[in-house]
């Protein structure tokens, strides 16, 4: 059997722990997720691009403007999903869906996603 190597192991770690461990988003990066005040759908896109490496482990997908994530139970997501439900006009605009065991979609409501959302929903 072959075993991998220290460097194939530290490219594995690299893409589960998306920030090199297993750390907590900092205060002031949990500060800004709650204060994000700007709410087209390019922002979107970009707060999520802001929260996607705070994220540990890669528990994300994205299909077009449709994006779903779980925590994992991971306590740190759990954290930075309080601070998104924090952030009021956000989780107004872009809260899609929740389930038990910490999985989360976020996308912007129009008629377009509400079809893609029922097509993606049976296979997560």
């Amino acid at each position: 059997m072959d075993y991998p190597t220290n460097e194939e192991i530290d490219k594995i770690k690299t893409v589960v722990f998306r920030r090199g461990s297993m750390d907590y988003p900092t205060n002031e990066e949990i500060d800004k997720i709650k204060t994000w005040d700007k709410f087209t759908i390019v922002d979107f896109h970009d707060f999520m691009a802001f929260i996607e490496p705070l994220w540990t482990f890669h528990c994300w997908r994205r299909f077009g403007d449709i994006y779903v994530i779980a925590t994992a139970g991971w306590s740190g997501n759990e954290e930075i999903i309080e601070a998104m439900r924090d952030n009021q006009i956000f989780w107004a605009l872009y809260w899609a869906e929740s389930t038990r065991g910490g999985r989360y979609i976020f996308a912007p409501c129009t008629f377009k996603n509400i079809d893609k959302l029922a097509r993606i929903h049976p296979i997560i």
